[in-house]
């Protein structure tokens, strides 16, 4: 498999090389894809790391844990981001430039901004920078994290628009104040509805209830917290 996905590789670097800003290797590796090990998995990223940096010198890598701990046990195990496998990575000599993590704090994680603050900070032990990559928060109204996973930890007083307000706004101060972190991505804008998916469903907690819009297009609370901000802190660059 290794020399067919190098052939392909090595193709797509050579022809997108002047297009592609950075390059994602190891998506959620610690989902265990392909039944691959830890070992196995950073000789892995490095071998993929290699292969594009000698194509392209000046590409920007980044490699990307995910945060569903508990689906690979061989991964050293992080509830947000993978500190420890961060650092092996750079013990390995792995040559990669940006970490990128998930961030799902009142789901798959119990915790609140402060966690992630601490997880920014541990990282910059890597001397990485950093790309918040998938982060989401389910407003009001939502069964599936509130009842059907038993792996959620949903706020004490339970999810509301405007904790998902709140939670958002502060995950975009933290990416607009700290340097490190070059990227930031919301996971989603819009919602789709619950029409084709029993609201009990794990996947109606993201698909239903964590988009800025509701699927009827209808700005949420969420979204207008978002528009505010942005708008206060966009008049620097323009």
């Amino acid at each position: 498999m290794r020399v067919q996905y190098g052939e392909l590789l090595e193709a797509v670097v050579t022809r997108y090389r002047d297009d592609i800003a950075m390059w994602w290797i190891g998506g959620e590796v610690n989902m265990g894809g392909d039944g691959l090990g830890w070992d196995e998995w950073k000789d892995w990223m490095g071998w993929q790391s290699g292969l594009i940096k000698g194509i392209d010198p000046n590409a920007t890598v980044a490699v990307s844990f995910g945060s569903w701990t508990g689906y690979h046990e061989q991964i050293p195990p992080n509830a947000i981001h993978e500190v420890d496998g961060t650092l092996e990575l750079v013990e390995r000599g792995v040559d990669f430039d940006v970490v990128a993590i998930e961030y799902h704090f009142g789901t798959l994680q119990n915790g609140s901004i402060e966690e992630l603050r601490q997880a920014v900070e541990d990282l910059k032990a890597a001397g990485k920078e950093i790309f918040i990559w998938e982060v989401y928060y389910p407003g009001a109204g939502d069964p599936a994290y509130q009842d059907g996973w038993g792996w959620a930890f949903p706020p004490a007083a339970g999810y509301s628009e405007a904790w998902q307000s709140e939670q958002m706004l502060e995950t975009l101060i933290l990416f607009h104040d700290d340097p490190k972190i070059i990227g930031f991505n919301m996971f989603h804008l819009v919602e789709i509805g619950c029409d084709d998916i029993d609201p009990e469903d794990g996947e109606a907690g993201w698909r239903c209830y964590a988009g800025l819009i509701g699927s009827d297009g209808t700005p949420k609370a969420v979204y207008f917290a978002v528009k505010a901000y942005w708008d206060s802190v966009s008049t620097k660059y323009n």
